[in-house]
């Protein structure tokens, strides 16, 4: 998240008012400080103008992806 602020030349309070969060939760993003919220991710890449799924962990592009229908389908073919 910060070498997308950065490459905006965006401050942390200048992130937190167009994400609509405080400067306290850009700092806990940047430095891993919290447990990430996918709702959270998707407003500061919002804010970034930025796709989300590039900030996104691995278990957040998991989340956000298809894969569920996809096994769903596999399954479903392996059974007939």
């Amino acid at each position: 998240m910060k070498y997308y602020r950065l490459l905006n030349n965006m401050k942390q309070e200048e992130l937190a008012v167009k994400a609509g969060l405080d400067r306290a939760t850009i700092i806990r993003y940047e430095n891993n400080l919290v447990e990430h919220s996918i709702n959270i991710i998707d407003k500061i890449s919002h804010a970034l103008g930025v796709n989300p799924t590039i900030i996104y962990d691995d278990y957040f592009r998991f989340i956000n992806s298809d894969y569920g229908k996809k096994i769903k389908h596999l399954r479903i073919k392996c059974l007939c």
